[in-house]
């Protein structure tokens, strides 16, 4: 897990043509966020990268053209206890 030091990054070219950086961990290779190359206004975070994401709440469902089934029904997703 990177906590210090300079990720990694590299442009990717979407279907529309609009570029975006991808920026990722030097040492795990873990994607850490995502943003236009030219003067962002915002950033892409991933949950799952971030120590304090129960102070964050989804603003927005991107890709949903490829979502699966159950993400219209989370309850059809089977859930235990929190450990």
């Amino acid at each position: 897990m990177l906590r210090n030091g300079t990720p990694k990054n590299y442009v990717k070219t979407a279907e529309g043509g609009n570029k975006r950086r991808q920026v990722f961990c030097r040492t795990c290779g873990a994607h850490i966020y995502a943003c236009a190359i030219e003067d962002p206004q915002s950033y892409t975070l991933r949950a799952g990268t971030i120590t304090q994401r129960g102070a964050f709440s989804p603003r927005q469902q991107i890709w949903r053209r490829s979502a699966l089934e159950w993400v219209e029904d989370p309850a059809k997703v089977p859930s235990g206890e929190k450990g």
